[in-house]
């Protein structure tokens, strides 16, 4: 029976080797924040000025985050808030160029999803995204619920969703699912998850088809979501059916920022 993992950061030993396949110089601390055997990995770093990690080889379509300090990659820079999307099997190095919080997320298989709805990914011209803090897109309400897109599963190249929720006032949580896997990382607020309180630093780990139902707390919540391919929902209801809808990633509150720079490699 697939289940749900909570892992909170101050729970987790932290180790100076880096614990997802990259190869990392310079690390002064890293946690993995997903349970060994979950499909979809998280790992939270801090790094020193001059780092680097290296990607070689086959290797999943992943995401770094910047919280804090800012990376170089390919002669570009990206600062705080900002994210860089390295594309299935590119081959590149990322420098810290400062003292650095990051989180980078991934897949254990490297394979490139053939996603439900759009296929598989082109096979060549895989390239980097480099994202500033703008996002290369928001939608919703800034006021109420806002979402900052990182990447939203729709690229040719790559199948990978990122953005980060805003929420700006409490709110309860409505029970759903998603038929792909995630991970959400609570960077600001409180979430609610039944019974329990969740604080910054917190990861969720929920594979696809698992029913939940995350408020938040008293101030809001910020928090990020990872996903490997875009991914249907399906919301459940006291007085009627479920209803089961794919997720789209525009709409008519979309606004585009286009806060993106592309790199092909190779």
């Amino acid at each position: 029976m697939k289940k749900m993992a909570i892992l909170r950061e101050d729970e987790v030993e932290a180790g100076t080797d880096y614990p997802v396949p990259v190869r990392a110089t310079g690390v002064i601390s890293s946690k993995l924040l997903s349970p060994p055997d979950y499909a979809l990995w998280l790992c939270v770093s801090e790094l020193e000025e001059g780092a680097q990690l290296t990607w070689s080889g086959p290797h999943s379509d992943q995401a770094v985050y910047v919280f804090s300090g800012a990376l170089s990659v390919a002669g570009h820079d990206c600062p705080a808030r900002g994210a860089v999307i390295i594309e299935s099997d590119v081959e590149t190095v990322i420098t810290a160029t400062t003292r650095s919080r990051i989180a980078h997320w991934g897949s254990w298989d490297p394979a490139a999803p053939v996603d439900r709805f759009r296929g598989a990914p082109a096979s060549d011209g895989h390239r980097i995204h480099i994202i500033g803090p703008e996002g290369m897109m928001a939608s919703g309400d800034p006021n109420d619920v806002g979402v900052r897109w990182f990447a939203n599963a729709s690229c040719e190249t790559c199948r990978i969703a990122l953005f980060e929720v805003t929420r700006n006032h409490q709110r309860a949580g409505r029970p759903h699912s998603h038929s792909a896997d995630e991970i959400i990382f609570l960077i600001d607020g409180s979430i609610e998850l039944g019974a329990y309180h969740l604080e910054p630093g917190t990861s969720l780990c929920i594979p696809g088809g698992v029913r939940y139902a995350e408020g938040s707390g008293p101030n809001g919540a910020v928090f990020i979501n990872y996903r490997r391919e875009s991914s249907d929902r399906t919301d459940f209801f006291k007085d009627k059916p479920p209803s089961t809808n794919q997720e789209m990633q525009a709409g008519a509150d979309v606004r585009q920022t286009r806060n993106v720079t592309d790199v092909l490699v190779g």
